[in-house]
Parts: C-alpha cells; sequence; structure tokens
C-alpha cells in the first residue's frame, strides 16, 4: 500500500502527523508522502524513523519497512505565451535541497496577504464566522484562526474560507442578494473566491493582491530533476476539459515534468487519458487519497491510502514501481 498525496494541519488536513503515521502503519502503508501545501512536512519521516527503532527494540525484529522520502505540494503559476493558470504541483525526493524552504516561505508569506484581504472584504460585507452554536464573529485573519485554531496560519486558504462562510445560513442568503445571482454551497467557492469566479473581485478582492504564486519554470530550477519527480496531481480538476489537459501537458513536460498523478476519486474516462499521456510523454505514475482528514471524504478527496478503484495491480507490478519511483527520487531501494 502506498499514499503519496495527503495532507496534515501544516497546510488544510484536519489529522496532525502522528495520527497520520498511526493510520498508515495499521493500514500496512509500504510508501508514504504527506504532501503538504507550500511546506515540506519532516514530522513524518522522523515519526517513522521512530517507529522502526522502537518496533525493532521490543521485538527483536525488522518491522516491515515503510519508505519516506521528502515531499511538497507547491502552488505555481504555468505560464506560456497564450496561457497562465494556477496550479499544484507535486515534488518528491529523497533530500529536497534548504534553498526550497526559502521559496516555499515566500509562496505562503503571499498568499496569507490575499487570505487576509479577503478576510477584511468579506467582513465589510457584514458575513460572520460562527466559533460554536451560539457565538457569530465579524470573517478577519485572527478569528478564521480561531475558528481552525489546529491549522497552519500560514497555510489558511480559500478551502477554510469557504468552510467557515458555509456554516453560517445567512452568509448564503446575503451574498445571493449582493451579487443578484443564486450562491449556493456548490458554486461559493468557485464563482466568490477563486481568481477566475465570476464575483471574485466583487466579493472578495477589491484590489489586486502581488503575484505570489512562482512560475513552474522557477520551481523546477530550484529541484535536482535527475532525483525529484516532479508530478502533476488531479488533472481533472486542475483542467477543466480533456482538450485543455491536453493541450497544455506537452509543455509542462518540456519544462521539467516527469510524472503524473492517478488520484483515488478520478473518474474513469480521466484515468484513460492520463494512462495514455503517460505512454506518450514517458511519464512515472504516481498515486494519491489527496485526503484531507481520515474518514473526511467528497468528489475530490479520497479515504487515506486508497487508490483509484480503476486500478487493479499484481504484487509483482506494485514492487517494480516502488523500486523505479525510489530510483527516481535517489532514494535507497
Amino acid at each position: 500500500m502506498y499514499d503519496l498525496h495527503s495532507h496534515t494541519p501544516l497546510s488544510d488536513w484536519d489529522t496532525p502527523s502522528e495520527e497520520v503515521v498511526q493510520a498508515a502503519i495499521s493500514r500496512g502503508a509500504r510508501v508514504l508522502a504527506i504532501t503538504d501545501h507550500d511546506i515540506i512536512n519532516r514530522e513524518v519521516g522522523k515519526l517513522i524513523r521512530e517507529y522502526h527503532a522502537t518496533f525493532d527494540q521490543i521485538t527483536q525484529h525488522k518491522s516491515p519497512w515503510i519508505d519516506v522520502v521528502e515531499w511538497v505540494e507547491v502552488s505555481i503559476c504555468h505560464v506560456d505565451n497564450e496561457y497562465q493558470k494556477s496550479m499544484h504541483m507535486l515534488a518528491y525526493s529523497h533530500r529536497l535541497p534548504d534553498s526550497l524552504d526559502i521559496f516555499l516561505q515566500k509562496i505562503r508569506m503571499g498568499k496569507l496577504e490575499k487570505i487576509q484581504l479577503q478576510c477584511e472584504t468579506l467582513s465589510s460585507h457584514g458575513f460572520q464566522i460562527q466559533l460554536d452554536w451560539w457565538n457569530l464573529i465579524p470573517f478577519s485573519l485572527e478569528n478564521l484562526k480561531h475558528r481552525f485554531p489546529k491549522s497552519n496560519i500560514e497555510n489558511l486558504n480559500n478551502g477554510h474560507i469557504s468552510e467557515a462562510f458555509l456554516e453560517v445560513d445567512t452568509n448564503l442568503d446575503s451574498v445571493s442578494k449582493l451579487t443578484g445571482k443564486n450562491i449556493d454551497s456548490k458554486n461559493f467557492l468557485s464563482q466568490c473566491l477563486k481568481k477566475e469566479g465570476e464575483f471574485t473581485r466583487k466579493i472578495s478582492l477589491p484590489r489586486d493582491v502581488p503575484p505570489y504564486e512562482p512560475s513552474f519554470e522557477s520551481l523546477v530550477k530550484q529541484l535536482d530533476k535527475n532525483k525529484t519527480v516532479i508530478s502533476l496531481p488531479h488533472a481533472h480538476v486542475t483542467f477543466k476539459t480533456v482538450g485543455e489537459f491536453q493541450d497544455r501537458v506537452g509543455k509542462l513536460v518540456d519544462i521539467g515534468m516527469n510524472a503524473i498523478e492517478i488520484s483515488a476519486t478520478m473518474p474513469v474516462e480521466w484515468v484513460q487519458v492520463v494512462d495514455q499521456t503517460r505512454t506518450k510523454y514517458d511519464l512515472l505514475l504516481t498515486f494519491g487519497s489527496d485526503s484531507h482528514g481520515i474518514g473526511k471524504t467528497d468528489r475530490y478527496h479520497g479515504e487515506f491510502m486508497t487508490l483509484n478503484p480503476v486500478l487493479q495491480w499484481s504484487e509483482s507490478v506494485v514492487w517494480e514501481w516502488m523500486e523505479v519511483f525510489l530510483k527516481k527520487t535517489g532514494a535507497a531501494v
């Protein structure tokens, strides 16, 4: 079993690293990567090493080995002459360069400025956050932090704002009156908070936030391409159509992408497209649940340590894939 894409409170998941590791052990993990947004989670590798040392000391036998590499899910902006797209890219390596930490911190600080502006604007329209069943308070970055006390304040994002917004019944009624359109829980995030949303500027961002997403080219320059797996996650979420994906994926490969993900919730038709793309460009496949909490699933995020049901691999194929993945990351096999 393996999961190369999930999150902890360092970005946007409810479950602490300690509980993630325990769940991974109990579910028979063999390769594990916790790809928090724009921050390298080094807690998990330390916890896995402690687990192996303790298990071996107590039982006098080697524990079932869990391979752990370093990982991160990076917010980037892919730009060519006609196209600008906010997206995420996964990077896996036995050891990511120290300079990447500074690179990622700049992204987090820029993202935090955007979230603070969104909170201020929502507050100016009278929208509120509910801390408990009786206490409503204005939107602000500090109050959003109180609503999500376990989350890393540097990685609060649109998902946190959306969740807090939708918990107050009157917020949706007010935003629908403000926009003159029927805004509901399904389209609030895409229409009012995302950069390309129809009402984003009116509701969330009255002034421009300085660009904080680096180009894909600048990310690749931070990495050792010979010892890093650089994978595009959840293509079916990033791109609106298969055609848009197919038009752009070649450029991403030219820049440095060498892998592509089949996520746990990817529809069958997208799995087929990704598999064809993998073959066309000689890419490594990666796999992940994109879990945002144990037992917390939706149409985009699967259960931790689950694979797409389309995949029916034999044990020998799994081990062969693991060997290739670990070799490409520079990890010992």
